[in-house]
């Protein structure tokens, strides 16, 4: 039985394709590109190996081979279907959604739940919702699996939050990270030893702050490249991006300041306690009050436009002011087209009748009262005083 499980714990860590990255299988070829993984083969070959020879398998060992059903070896199917497995596991989840506010779970479930979770054997729903379950027990201390298996629950759960911003998100780990994460396209990454020495201390309260801290820069940078949100913080995050690659320094410098960084950690404090209420999980009213107190300083530090070059003190829009912007940044930055135009092959501001037509012809798409709100703001910091409610 321990050969079957360790085999196809080798099987669900080779199932990438190395053709074009996917990991969907009919047998060990991809259905995407037609790669054959020989790696995958041996290891099927293996286990089949092992099954042809094995007359009774336990819950533990048909757990397993179901989490690498979706590789369509025939040897596993029939197995599951011998032993009904399909049927089996369907109760279960059931029985999870029945008792999602449940205070335990057991060993049993909670390895079968985190092995379904690692394959493609369950549909989207069910791998999300088996996965906020999952995350809901390791936060209360009660999800007795391996840190590694923990890993895929985090994984899984900042996806889900990756997801809700941006399309296609990935979560990896990494060991060569000087901070505990990072973000750049669709990709989170975090520092598996500080994800470790996390979980091993078990402060998942700093764990989940981490998570929503660099989903909310995953936001950020697509946002600014995309230019597919339109507020007002996001224009001068733009701004503080171009002065960051003007200055090395910036970002050291100001990181209290930085709005990027100002934002994200008011979102640990806010999502914090949102996803607490969502767990239904109880906070102490001192840890309630911290975390606001928390927010109502980042709040401050939004408004904060104080900022030091070369151990001068200035002003984050005299900085702006003194870079020369070119036509590419206009392209490379969409969020600027805001506040500038080109004339004449330079770089201007527009005029306070521009930003007026503008603004009026904003008014003419909003679809919801929160971008009528954004957008109202946004003018009225542009223009210098507040903009007539339409």
């Amino acid at each position: 039985m321990d050969e079957i499980i360790r085999l196809c714990e080798e099987i669900k860590d080779n199932k990438k394709c190395l053709g074009c990255g996917a990991s969907k299988y009919d047998g060990c070829e991809c259905i995407y590109c037609g790669s054959i993984n020989d790696k995958l083969k041996v290891l099927a070959d293996n286990l089949i190996s092992v099954l042809n020879n094995t007359t009774d398998f336990d819950n533990k060992t048909l757990i397993n081979l179901f989490s690498i059903k979706d590789l369509n070896i025939k040897e596993v199917n029939v197995i599951l279907d011998r032993y009904n497995f399909d049927n089996v596991i369907d109760s279960r989840i059931d029985n999870l959604i029945q008792n999602r506010f449940s205070a335990t779970i057991t060993n049993d479930d909670a390895y079968l739940f985190s092995a379904l979770i690692e394959g493609n054997t369950l549909n989207r729903q069910n791998i999300d919702f088996i996965t906020m379950n999952l995350m809901r027990f390791m936060i209360m201390g009660k999800l007795d699996i391996s840190n590694e298996k923990k890993k895929v629950v985090i994984k899984n759960f900042t996806e889900i939050f990756m997801r809700d911003k941006i399309k296609n998100p990935i979560c990896i780990y990494s060991g060569k990270l000087d901070a505990q994460g990072d973000s750049f396209y669709n990709i989170i990454r975090f520092n598996e030893a500080d994800i470790d020495k996390l979980l091993e201390e078990g402060d998942y309260i700093e764990l989940l702050r981490l998570i929503f801290h660099e989903c909310t820069h995953i936001h950020q940078h697509y946002c600014i490249d995309k230019g597919s949100l339109i507020n007002y913080l996001l224009l001068l995050q733009t701004k503080e991006q171009i002065i960051r690659n003007n200055y090395p320094n910036y970002y050291r410098d100001n990181y209290k300041l930085y709005l990027e960084e100002v934002e994200a950690r008011y979102n640990e404090y806010y999502s914090l306690l949102q996803i607490m209420q969502v767990f239904g999980l109880k906070m102490s009213d001192k840890s309630i009050s911290v975390l606001n107190e928390e927010m109502i300083n980042e709040n401050k530090n939004m408004e904060d436009r104080r900022r030091v070059i070369n151990g001068n003190q200035t002003t984050l829009d005299e900085v702006f002011d003194s870079i020369k912007l070119s036509a590419n940044d206009l392209y490379k930055y969409p969020l600027l087209n805001l506040e500038y135009k080109i004339d004449n092959g330079n770089v201007v501001k527009k005029s306070v009748d521009e930003l007026q037509r503008d603004y009026d012809a904003y008014l003419q798409n909003i679809k919801t009262p929160k971008e009528k709100e954004e957008i109202d703001y946004l003018y009225s910091r542009l223009i210098g005083e507040k903009v007539n409610k339409k």
